[in-house]
Order: C-alpha cells, then sequence, then structure tokens
C-alpha cells in the first residue's frame, strides 16, 4: 500500500505525524508542512512504513551534512527549544500530576560538541557511523557535530592508515572492526582500536602499532580484540600502547578514574545538574549508610561517600564490582566498603542494613527497576530513595508500583542529550 501524508506536527519522540485514512502515522525527521510519499511493507510486528518520497516545505540548514542519513541525531530539523519542550512535554504533566510543581526541568547547556565517547564501524572503504535503520551498512562520516573536535581530529589522522585493516563482515576477510574515541572534560584523549583474535600477536600488529603511535594525537592508546562475529566495540583482550587503560574524568572536585571497557556519562558536563541535587541531599539527610544499586564501579559512592560511614554496592558485572571496592577502599580507608555481584532483577532477597538510617540510590538500566527489586523496597523500611533514569517511560512505570509506598519528593530532569529523545532525572522518594 502507499499513501501521502501532510506533516501537521512534532511527536514527542521527536517524528513528525500527519493521518493517512484517520489513521496517525509518524515519520523522522520530517516537519509540518512537508509531504511524505510511503509504502507500507512488512507484515505483523515488522510492519513498518518506507519513506519513498519526503517533499520539505522549506530548506533547513541540519548543521550536519549526514543528517538523516546516520542514525545519530534524531531532530536538526527541530530548533532546540523545541525539542526540549516536546521531549519534556508528558513527562512533565505526569510528573505534574504526581508532585505539582516541585520538578525542576533543565534544557541543555551545550547543543553540539558535548559526547565523550563515540564508536565508529571500520568497513572496507568507510568508517563512520550505522546508517539509520541498517546496522550493516554504515555512513562514511569524516566529522561528527557531536564529540569534541579534538576527537574529529583524532578521527582523520587516523582515518588513511585503518582502511587498509578493515574488517570484512561478509568474507570475514580483514581485522579493524571499530575505532571508539573517547575524550574528558579536561581535554585527555583515547583511541581504542577493536580487532579480530587472529590479529593479535602478529607481525603486522607489530608494523600496525607503529603506524598508529606515529599519528595518533591520542594520551591512550589501546588494542582490543574479541571473536570475529562479535560487533561489539573496546570490550575483550586488550593491550595497552601508550598511556593507560584508563583515562581521568574531573567531577564536583573528584578526580575518578574511567576505564577503556567501562560505561560512563556520555556527557558529564550535561549530566551535572543531576550531580549537584543528589550531592545536596546527601549532605542534608544526614544518613550512615549509602546503598548504592546498579553501582557498576561505584560513580555515585566515589562522588558522595564522604557523607556517610558505611558503603555498600551491588551490580551484576564482576569487573565493575572489583572495580568499585579497590577505588573506594583506597578513597576511604576508614569506612566499612561492601560491594557485591548481584543480580538485582532476579534476587528475592536484598540485605538493606539500618533502613531507617539508609539513604539508596539506584540508577538502572533503560527498563527499569525491575519486579524483583521492585516488591523488596516496597517491603522494605528504606525511608529515602533516589531514582535515577536515563529512561522516563519506565521510571513512570515503576512509579506506579512504588507511589502507594512513597512520596515524590522533588527532583531534576536534565536533556544531555540534544537531537535525540533520551533525558535524565533523578526523583528524591521518600517512604509514606
Amino acid at each position: 500500500m502507499t499513501g501521502e501524508v501532510e506533516i501537521l506536527g512534532f511527536d514527542s519522540d521527536l517524528t513528525g505525524y500527519g493521518f493517512f485514512n484517520e489513521k496517525r502515522l509518524t515519520f523522522r525527521y520530517a516537519s509540518p508542512g512537508d509531504l511524505v510519499v510511503f509504502e507500507t511493507r512488512g507484515s505483523g510486528k515488522r510492519k513498518y512504513n518506507k519513506i519513498l518520497e519526503h517533499q520539505k516545505k522549506e530548506t533547513i540548514d541540519y548543521g550536519c551534512k549526514f543528517f538523516t542519513q546516520c542514525g545519530g541525531c534524531r531532530a536538526r530539523n527541530i530548533p532546540y527549544e523545541t525539542q526540549f519542550d516536546l521531549k519534556t512535554r508528558v513527562y512533565k504533566k505526569k510528573l505534574f500530576e504526581i508532585s505539582g510543581d516541585r520538578i525542576q526541568f533543565i534544557p541543555a547547556r551545550k547543543t553540539e560538541n558535548y559526547r565523550n565517547r563515540m564508536d565508529f564501524a571500520v568497513f572496507p572503504e568507510e568508517i563512520g557511523l550505522h546508517q539509520e535503520g541498517n546496522f550493516r551498512r554504515i555512513i562514511d562520516i569524516d566529522h561528527c557535530n557531536l564529540q569534541k573536535e579534538i576527537a574529529n581530529r583524532e578521527l582523520n589522522a587516523l582515518r588513511p592508515h585503518l582502511l587498509p585493516l578493515a574488517y570484512h563482515r561478509k568474507s570475514e576477510e580483514g581485522y579493524l572492526k571499530y575505532l571508539t574515541i573517547r575524550t574528558s572534560s579536561s581535554g585527555e584523549l583515547m583511541s581504542i582500536l577493536t580487532f579480530t583474535l587472529p590479529f593479535r600477536d602478529t607481525e603486522m600488529e607489530k608494523e600496525f602499532a607503529e603506524v598508529i603511535l606515529k599519528h595518533s594525537l591520542a594520551d591512550h592508546i589501546l588494542f582490543c580484540f574479541n571473536r570475529i562475529k562479535s560487533e561489539v566495540s573496546a570490550v575483550g583482550e586488550f593491550k595497552v600502547l601508550k598511556g593507560n587503560s584508563f583515562y581521568t574524568e574531573e567531577i564536583l572536585g573528584n578526580k575518578i578514574e574511567i576505564p577503556f571497557d567501562s560505561f560512563a556519562q556520555p556527557n558529564p558536563d550535561g549530566f551535572l545538574p543531576i550531580l549537584e541535587f543528589i550531592g545536596k541531599k546527601t549532605s542534608l539527610l544526614k544518613k550512615s549508610i549509602l546503598f548504592d544499586l546498579f553501582s557498576g564501579s561505584g560513580f555515585f559512592s566515589i562522588l558522595f561517600g564522604s557523607h556517610f560511614s558505611a558503603l555498600y554496592g551491588m551490580d551484576s558485572v564482576p569487573a565493575s564490582i572489583q572495580k568499585a571496592n579497590e577505588i573506594l577502599r583506597e578513597k576511604f580507608p576508614d569506612k566499612k566498603i561492601d560491594f557485591r555481584c548481584i543480580d538485582l532483577y532476579q534476587t528475592k532477597e536484598l540485605f538493606l542494613g539500618d533502613p531507617k538510617n539508609s539513604f539508596l540510590i539506584m540508577d538502572p538500566p533503560r527498563n527499569g527497576v525491575g519486579k524483583s527489586l521492585l516488591e523488596i523496597l516496597i517491603q522494605s523500611e528504606v525511608q529515602d530513595i533516589l531514582y535515577v533514569s536515563c529512561n522516563p517511560n519506565s521510571q513512570l512505570t515503576d512509579l506506579e508500583t512504588l507511589l502507594p509506598f512513597y512520596n515524590v519528593v522533588d527532583g531534576v530532569v536534565t536533556d544531555p542529550y540534544p537531537h535525540t529523545p533520551h533525558l535524565e532525572s533523578v526523583l528524591h522518594l521518600s517512604k509514606k
């Protein structure tokens, strides 16, 4: 089936919407007044509308020549003020119904050059980002407006030397799969090159290492090796060619070592309003025990552990737990530190110490807290929870379960990811 739709407005996910046969349809990159000719393809859950022709009402300077081609930005056709309003509108309405006007909504301070990590796929003759809607193809990119300019310079300094080793996904020839570039707010630069395992310890690897050391601008350079068919970057066995296996980020006066293969906030500066909110809460509530759930390497405990006498953490990744224990025991030698490897989605019981004298921070993945942990929290006597989320939809779903037992005191919602539909939030929940 084919049809034509006039775009009438923007949706909350930053798509353009219109109607066809009284059915509401949405299309990425479309603006009000545009005409979209589409064809319906597939069936069942695989059914989708393929854009055949997109007639724009007016010419817009997107500020990026790759917009609509790569799968990174979604909303360069929308002024940022409108983006922020669209992204927060539904969330703002629902939170107002729950807690009145006690939630602060803070827009981004920077809309470009804010990301501290980018992963570029290396294909024969191409280095770039995956094509919108097609993981098997990439858009050849020499400059990304989302990453810092020093990272763009590194991309172009290495580009001509990477292509000869590019891994071919069909024939499985070649070795180099990804170039990952990470930066710190202070300007440290890290480059991680991910190869297939057969490349390790070869004469070719030694020769290539000399080339990279000569041309790279990075403070830290690593080679990483994983399985041939593994489509993950910066994961696996590794070698340090230069510098360290970590870079240092300074946040709220704390210097934090970020391992090359660990998750870290893609935009620490944009996340700062949430950290400042948490800092005020931990200092004002004066609890003695901090429970850090979905802790990773102990990010929140490192920043705010000075306010507590005991720090307990839980996460499902053994390497992160090991790193958290090492860092925190060195940073706070006089405090009780106990971080454990626990799958918080499966556990039926959880040690929460003295719940009335405890403060709990949880920062779950995008799918939310999970039924098991929600049940534990409901039955516990933990008085104060800070629920940090990168997905307002799953956070609102979890609140439906928690609200009969907890009040939403206040919170902060901020936007570290302009041109995308994503937000970050923190809500203070207090036991009824």
